[in-house]
């Protein structure tokens, strides 16, 4: 680690309260990098959440297995609410979201923690950052191709031109669309961050070896 366990979580709080409170200044968002703060925000949140599931861990803490199913409807219902999508709001999805990992990480044996153990699952979960950063620039980059060259009806939405699609059409756009969020997701995961998460690592050994 490039960090003291300590100076490392010190250093988590500050980057997650220092990119909260330019989002409290900047919301709704003004600059077009507020977003990306937003996810900066987030990802040292999750390193904060990993620390918490890592120390409970250690001190062999196990939270009720009644949790991780808990959490997770309350997040399903927290979404199906008509949110505003005010910073609150947004707040509770994390603090939601911390919920669960927590809990699942660090809760008794279920069915419900044996159920995301399944393979699919698992490996969605293996390839999931990946997933999250390809997954916007494919879902882009298909609504250009069916734009450009397939003749379909369009509406305006939000000042942007969306394709409409009748029923057996958009059954199959979905699932084109979602085969190849999905295969360019494990070719960036394979190729790209699997090697480049190895390599990083092993700079990091030889960095602590060396005198």
């Amino acid at each position: 680690m490039l960090l003291a366990p300590a100076r490392k979580n010190v250093a988590f709080v500050v980057l997650v309260v220092a990119s909260a409170i330019f989002l409290i200044v900047d919301w709704p968002p003004a600059f077009s990098f507020s977003r990306l703060v937003l996810c900066i925000c987030g990802f040292f949140a999750g390193c904060l959440v990993a620390e918490v599931s890592a120390t409970l861990k250690t001190k062999a803490v196990v939270l009720p297995a009644i949790l991780a199913p808990l959490s997770t409807l309350a997040l399903i219902i927290y979404l199906s609410l008509p949110l505003r999508g005010s910073l609150w709001e947004l707040a509770l999805i994390f603090v939601f979201a911390a919920a669960i990992v927590l809990s699942v990480a660090n809760g008794a044996e279920s069915r419900f923690k044996a159920i995301l153990r399944s393979w699919p699952l698992a490996w969605l979960g293996m390839i999931s950052y990946s997933l999250y950063i390809a997954h916007y620039p494919v879902i882009h980059a298909f609504h250009i191709a069916m734009r450009r060259f397939l003749n379909l009806p369009r509406a305006i939405i939000d000042g942007h031109p969306v394709v409409q699609l009748p029923a057996l059409q958009f059954a199959v756009a979905c699932f084109l669309l979602l085969a190849a969020i999905l295969l360019v997701s494990a070719l960036t995961y394979y190729f790209v961050e699997r090697p480049a998460r190895d390599w990083s690592r092993r700079r990091v050994r030889v960095d602590v070896a060396r005198p």
